[in-house]
Order: C-alpha cells, then structure tokens, then sequence
C-alpha cells in the first residue's frame, strides 16, 4: 500500500519537474531557430573574441517557451537556473553573461553573474530595451540578437574589465 500511495505522489512530481535544455554550443544555441546561419557565425565571433580578449564567457539562448522546459514562474527563475546548470562563466570570478530570448513568452533577460556590481543591472535593461526590443517588435529576432549581443559585450564585459577587473589582476586575487 505505501508503495502505491509513494508512486501516486512521484508520478505528479515528475511530469512537472523542470529541466533545462542541454546546450550544444558554449556561444550560441538557438533552440528557437531564431537566427540564421551567418548571423550566428558573426555572433559567435563576438562572443570567442570577448572570451579570448578579456575572459568574460558569454552565451546567446534561445527557446520557444520557458514552460516547454517545467513550471518556471518567471524568465528570471528560468535563467538563473539554466546559467546556474550551465555553469556559464568562471565560478571563481562569477562573470559569465547569458542572453536568454523566449519568443513564444514575448519574454528575455540577460542574466549576469554574481560577480557583477549592482549597477550593471541598469545597463542590461537600458541594453535590452533599447538594443533587442525595437528589432523583436519588427519580427527580426536575429538582428536584434546581433545588435543587442554586441551592445551587451560593450557594456557590461568590456566595461566590466576596463573598470580594473580585467583578467589579470582577477587572476593575482584568486
């Protein structure tokens, strides 16, 4: 009986546990097919040379539905959990960046590691809302990625590090 009442209570529990997509690219996986070939490539140029020059990793995400994936209450919980899954960045240093697009929730976010100071929350809305946005309102997802991609690596990696949090003397501290 305890058997039967134990698998009456897993079987739920299981249908909605949530899961995270398996990434098949460190720089960009566009599990939604947002963004065409060449797009990708250029941006994935940006993203290894921003990785090469100043050691931030950074990730482009797209998706369909954050709800394909379990009952994520909000595209902030979904990204933390999949950058934290992920394991997007150096741990020690906490500064990985992801793009995170979901085209059917009309919904992103950038999330930013820890290591990252308050203000760069600022930045990353100002980013989105003037970089991604105004291209998604005209149905091109993948110039806006592009754009917003670009403009993103300016303000926060490149900033980030040009504000003495530059590879080396992060390295000096760990």
């Amino acid at each position: 009986m305890r058997l039967l009442l134990f698998i009456f209570l897993l079987v739920p529990a299981l249908a909605t546990a949530q899961q995270y997509p398996a990434y098949t690219s460190t720089y960009v996986n566009d599990f939604a097919d947002l963004i065409d070939a060449e797009t990708e490539a250029r941006i994935t140029e940006m993203l290894q040379a921003v990785e090469r020059e100043r050691g931030v990793e950074m990730t482009v995400v797209t998706i369909n539905s954050r709800l394909e994936y379990g009952d994520f209450a909000s595209i902030e919980d979904f990204a933390t959990g999949l950058f934290n899954h992920w394991g997007v960045g150096n741990a020690t240093r906490n500064d990985g960046i992801m793009v995170l697009v979901a085209r059917q929730d009309r919904d992103m976010r950038i999330e930013l590691g820890a290591g990252y100071p308050p203000v760069f929350d600022d930045r990353v809305k100002n980013v989105i809302d003037h970089y991604f946005i105004p291209w998604f309102r005209q149905d091109d997802y993948a110039h806006g990625i592009e754009a917003g991609v670009a403009e993103t690596i300016r303000r926060t990696a490149l900033e980030f590090t040009d504000q003495g949090y530059t590879t080396a003397s992060r390295l000096k501290s760990e």
